[in-house]
């Protein structure tokens, strides 16, 4: 970064007209970012962080900002494009989610494909917010593994039994069908130490965050230097993934329709958000177990993977 006076100009990936620079930089941006792994917790955990009075996220969980150029080249997925679209892909749109930041001094993002990416969103971060604060949630590789499998299920976009899924090449399409290999963390959360310096990177067990819920915020709210006393309510579970009741239901939730082109047009996002997270739980069936085929499976595949991966953190996961 560079200073001009007391303005600070990070560099940035696209060229910001200079008449903007100094409206964009004297606004405040995001300080700590929540980069996933995806089905880990991190909607429950959204929740829970805007309850804490020195905390700003926006009013919609993943912006996706940092992600956009790498997940365009792989739309090829059922419901991908729509997903897609929901992202924020301009320097001037991101940036105005934090237009509302007033007092918090803890100002955050959450977008958990910041995670699969990790070496080249981590630079894009780094290069236009400089060295934030990141946040990482970690959950047994085979119970994310099926799911982040059973979460395409539940969308209605998902139609393979999961071991095919598991043993089918699905090139070019989101990072979120690719169950078992975005499920592999170390090289993943190295890329991040690396980038940001250990100290600035917290990396919280899946485990942890729902046995020991209190005690795990209060540590992230130490993390980020903030009132660590603040207790929230965590009696709800969001995002709970499982077969749909409804089939048509779960279409018309998850891909773009005339109701919800109306419902943008009446509804705050805030509330739109809450209502489909409500409405995606109500026709949510109870999560079947896995079979134990592609159980074995996953348990070789992930192996070397797990004990690289204690090493690194320096502590034993239980996996």
């Amino acid at each position: 970064m560079t200073y001009v006076g007391s303005v600070v100009i990070y560099p940035c990936s696209k060229k910001i007209p200079v008449v903007n620079l100094l409206t964009y930089n004297m606004q405040k941006l995001p300080n700590f970012i929540i980069i996933g792994a995806p089905k880990s917790g991190t909607t429950s955990l959204y929740f829970y962080l805007r309850q804490h009075p020195d905390i700003y996220l926006p009013p919609e969980k993943e912006l996706n900002y940092f992600s956009k150029s790498y997940e365009a080249k792989n739309l090829n997925g059922a419901g991908d494009s729509n997903a897609f679209n929901r992202g924020y892909h301009s320097w001037a749109t991101y940036s105005q989610q934090y237009a509302e930041v007033q007092h918090q001094t803890a100002i955050g993002e959450i977008s958990p494909n910041y995670f699969y990416y990790a070496t080249q969103v981590g630079k894009s971060i780094h290069q236009q917010l400089g060295t934030v604060k990141i946040i990482i949630i970690l959950r047994n590789p085979v119970d994310k593994t099926y799911s982040q499998y059973m979460h395409l299920v539940r969308e209605g976009r998902e139609t393979l039994d999961f071991y095919q899924a598991l043993h089918t090449e699905r090139r070019n399409w989101a990072d979120v069908w690719r169950y078992a290999e975005s499920s592999l963390y170390t090289q993943r959360v190295k890329a991040y130490f690396q980038l940001f310096g250990k100290k600035n990177v917290k990396v919280i067990l899946f485990h942890n965050l729902v046995n020991h819920t209190q005690s795990i915020l209060t540590e992230l709210f130490e993390f980020l230097e903030i009132n660590p006393d603040i207790k929230c309510d965590t009696s709800k579970i969001y995002n709970r993934t499982g077969k749909p009741y409804s089939k048509s239901l779960a279409n018309l939730l998850t891909n773009a329709n005339m109701m919800k082109r109306i419902g943008k047009l009446f509804i705050p996002k805030p509330v739109r958000q809450a209502l489909t997270l409500k409405m995606v739980d109500l026709n949510t069936k109870p999560k079947e177990s896995m079979d134990n085929l592609s159980r074995e499976y996953l348990k070789r595949f992930f192996e070397n993977d797990i004990i690289e991966l204690d090493t690194l953190l320096d502590c034993k996961t239980g996996w």
